[in-house]
């Protein structure tokens, strides 16, 4: 069967970018061509090289040649925005059997199956401020957005929606009439030699360098935390990155941790991976987090997650279970006070730690290939039967 798969970018790569990889590699071992749809072009060598993922389609179509880096406008958006529904439509249009939108929105028939990677812009309203992704006059193009959505899907037939958690279901169940499944993202276990009785008072956060990220607490859970220990924060960055950087470095002077703050961009896998071994402690603090990937990386490496009371985190990845595969907070204090007992408390940690790497074990890539393959090609069977 020929599948076409539509992604915005692979220029850098996170949660998203690595279900795309999977996607590619289930899809192949399972016999059907894929077709790669992507804004710009993919250099899928370097992605093999850097990420060690062997996932190259059969077919790609591109709108440019590379993306530059230019500051987010309300033209660049609409440019975006066109550029993306155009590759949607052509996957659509095209001699392709099924197309899978792996992009964080939903968009009524505009590809037969969607997986939600984040909290989709129809489940965020402007009316409080509230602007994750710093959409320019969102407060406003919110509900031009959320009018354009309900008609189309009131005059659209429903496709497969899947998402990356119950949170996140639940979220797009309140907004949409698109009945949601969930399959949990894989991520390999690939720190499995690391040994969590060799650890060192290190608290790390992975995270992409953006302002709905929430990094700018971090300094002060660290004031609040013995000066021993050190918190290091690695992550990519884009042209939205520099202002939240700022903040970071000025906060961190405030509260007079900077000579314990590291702070490594744009790290290669390499150095995330060794970050991971080095670390007992994984502090999360976006506090709506889809699911987080990273965070799972960090338990299959033997850190203990340290992360919201909300989000896919706490609810899908802890199993809103406080103390079993880690901790919870609702802010800054609890979280210091969380870390200072882990620390504190060797055999607390060594036991925990255990749990957590098992508990990681169920986001294998093998059980999301899998489930995968059965969602696709019994809703392909179920199209079939219906035409």
């Amino acid at each position: 069967m020929r599948i076409g798969l539509v992604h915005p970018s692979l220029s850098t790569i996170g949660g998203a970018e690595l279900v795309f990889l999977e996607m590619i590699i289930a899809l192949q071992e399972s016999g059907h061509t894929v077709t790669a749809y992507t804004t710009d072009r993919v250099d899928w060598k370097k992605i093999g090289r850097d990420l060690r993922y062997h996932a190259v389609p059969e077919n790609e179509c591109y709108v440019f040649q590379q993306l530059p880096r230019t500051r987010i406008t309300i033209v660049n958006l609409f440019l975006f925005a066109y550029s993306y529904l155009r590759l949607l439509f052509c996957a659509k249009r095209s001699e392709e059997a099924l197309s899978i939108n792996n992009y964080g929105e939903i968009f009524p028939s505009m590809a037969d199956i969607s997986y939600v990677h984040s909290v989709p812009l129809i489940a965020i309203d402007g009316k409080n401020g509230e602007n994750p992704y710093q959409i320019p006059f969102w407060r406003i193009t919110s509900r031009l957005y959320a009018l354009l959505y309900h008609i189309l899907e009131k005059i659209t037939e429903p496709n497969m929606v899947i998402t990356n958690s119950s949170y996140n279901a639940e979220i797009i169940k309140r907004h949409s009439r698109i009945e949601t499944l969930v399959l949990h993202p894989p991520v390999n276990s690939i720190t499995k030699d690391c040994d969590v009785s060799e650890k060192e008072n290190v608290i790390l956060t992975v995270s992409r360098i953006n302002s709905k990220k929430n990094l700018s607490i971090i300094p002060e859970v660290a004031e609040r935390v013995d000066g021993e220990v050190k918190f290091v924060i690695m992550g990519r960055t884009d042209e939205r990155s520099m202002a939240v950087l700022k903040d970071i470095q000025e906060s961190s002077r405030k509260h007079g941790v900077a000579d314990r703050l590291d702070v490594v961009l744009d790290p290669d896998r390499g150095e995330i991976e060794e970050a991971f071994r080095r670390a007992s402690i994984y502090l999360s603090t976006q506090p709506t987090e889809a699911f987080g990937m990273a965070v799972v990386e960090a338990m299959a490496a033997g850190c203990i997650p340290v992360v919201p009371r909300d989000g896919g985190p706490w609810f899908d990845v802890l199993d809103g279970r406080q103390g079993r595969f880690g901790f919870s907070f609702t802010n800054p204090g609890q979280a210091a006070e969380l870390i200072r007992r882990i620390l504190s408390n060797e055999n607390l940690r060594l036991e925990i730690s255990k749990r957590a790497r098992r508990r990681s074990l169920k986001y294998c890539s093998e059980r999301f290939r899998a489930r995968f393959l059965s969602l696709i090609e019994g809703f392909h069977e179920r199209t079939l039967a219906s035409n």
